[in-house]
């Protein structure tokens, strides 16, 4: 019985060989019931289709797959797969592949995050920032690709993903080209997904990451209890906060973004992390859950230390945070200049319960270039803040073509060259202050053409400000204290 049992199964693979391009995980013992364990019928699929590039087809069946699997491949292809996994959050299925030629599509994966799985979450100690622990799940990335040749690719459509407690959905490791179209994620407690394009914090990157119509729900919201340093502790008493839990976020090469959607961020909604190009255009940012905080500090959209970057048709809005949010310099569009050249055009922003909507900070030569921008809202420190950080060179320049303000105080402090169009204020109340903290010699550029500002405030050293007279409003300039 066992000698015909292995003969039929060669000749299966055989014919399967000559005249297949597609296989099925169940032509490899799958059950494909969502209940028996099919995690060594995917693995068996996996091998065996790498030889002839042969795609798995999971046949729009549900497959209960645990444990990890570490494969390094020359190809692998799979598609139309539903996946759930272990009910024990240390037995979660986790995939690694070593291979430069990646494709998923057709995927959903259910991870049982307060669905079917009833276990407390587990937390550890991951870094800190602003003096805070910060904590990370345990359990480690679902997806885990790694592509180190410069002309690997890999291609992700149609995933879903839903009810994960993880470091990340997918994690990217590659300096070749990335494509993520049409996907979902919901209720993921740290990332989405993240697309490395160095392996040694940009010494050497290459690679571009393709990002479009994605959107994703309640990523970062940490549950009523979790378990961490072996104690079970009260989400209301936790003394650590989440410090990475991305949406979509890109570190290094070049990030192109169209049509993403977010709703309720933990750190970020959208990160460029130091690309040497960012791209990005129609972006809408919403929070409306009181249930998400970072020490991060968190911001809707964070371009960190990005080389060049092209942003339009923003739309950011947030209603509702965790007040532990308002402790560090929270903000609704983060910008982080490092000899930057940076165009935004048709942001708005409505904001609460953070500390800034739109924070600019800035070391070396930038030149920041905002086409239209709209702010309201109610904010603890500023409704804009354009400022160089301490100990570095004053040479940033910022030019405003159209800026309407709801409330709120604009502050440039530090920088060098500031040309502002066109700027409206709604209430009447709104203010711009001008603030150097020592004197330029006249270096310093400032000037408003258009403006119904009653008052504008200047540092007494700042000798160039210049404004048009407006026989309606009496702009009048006042030196700050």
């Amino acid at each position: 019985m066992k000698l015909i049992n292995f003969f039929s199964i060669i000749l299966l693979l055989v014919s399967i060989d000559l005249y297949c391009s597609n296989i099925t995980l169940r032509q490899f013992g799958a059950k494909a019931d969502g209940k028996a364990d099919d995690t060594w019928a995917l693995k068996r699929a996996m091998i065996f289709a790498q030889t002839n590039h042969i795609d798995i087809d999971g046949e729009g069946l549900k497959y209960y797959v645990s444990g990890n699997l570490d494969l390094k491949l020359s190809y692998f292809s799979l598609k139309n797969c539903n996946f759930v996994t272990s009910n024990d959050y240390k037995n979660q299925f986790t995939l690694k592949v070593d291979c430069n030629q990646i494709s998923m599509s057709h995927i959903t994966f259910d991870g049982g995050r307060n669905t079917y799985k009833d276990q407390i979450e587990e937390w550890e100690d991951f870094s800190k920032e602003n003096n805070i622990k910060s904590i990370y799940p345990t359990p480690g990335d679902v997806f885990y690709f790694v592509a180190l040749d410069e002309n690997a690719n890999i291609d992700v459509n149609n995933v879903s993903m839903r009810n994960v407690h993880a470091s990340s959905c997918i994690t990217v490791i590659t300096y070749g080209s990335v494509n993520f179209e049409t996907m979902y994620f919901e209720n993921i407690s740290n990332k989405t997904f993240h697309v490395y394009h160095s392996i040694n914090e940009g010494k050497y990157q290459n690679g571009k990451t393709y990002v479009s119509n994605i959107k994703s729900k309640d990523v970062g919201i940490i549950p009523d209890r979790i378990l961490y340093k072996n104690q079970i502790v009260q989400n209301q008493n936790l003394n650590a906060m989440p410090q990475a839990s991305f949406n979509f976020i890109v570190s290094f090469g070049e990030y192109y973004l169209k049509n993403a959607e977010v709703m309720n961020y933990g750190s970020t909604g959208v990160t460029s992390d130091r690309n040497k190009f960012f791209q990005a255009d129609y972006i809408k940012i919403s929070n409306f859950s009181n249930r998400t905080f970072s020490n991060n500090p968190s911001g809707a959209i964070w371009l960190e230390a990005t080389k060049k970057a092209t942003i339009k048709r923003v739309d950011i809005n947030i209603q509702n945070r965790d007040l532990r949010d308002l402790q560090f310099d929270s903000s609704a569009f983060a910008l982080y200049g490092v000899d930057s050249e940076v165009i935004i055009d048709s942001l708005t922003i409505k904001g609460k319960y953070i500390n800034k909507g739109f924070r600019g900070s800035f070391e070396g030569i930038n030149k920041i270039n905002i086409k239209k921008i709209m702010i309201d809202g109610e904010y603890k420190q500023a409704s804009a803040l354009f400022a160089m950080m301490p100990n570095t060179q004053i040479q940033t320049q910022i030019i405003i073509d159209e800026m309407v303000l709801n409330s709120g105080v604009t502050e440039f402090y530090g920088i060098e060259k500031v040309e502002i169009n066109s700027i409206l204020g709604v209430t009447g109340k709104e203010t711009i202050n001008f603030k150097l903290p020592y004197t330029l010699n006249g270096r310093e550029d400032y000037s408003i053409k258009a403006n119904n500002l009653p008052n504008i405030y200047k540092s007494q050293v700042i000798k160039n400000l210049k404004l048009p007279f407006n026989s309606k409003t009496k702009n009048k300039i006042k030196i700050l204290n």
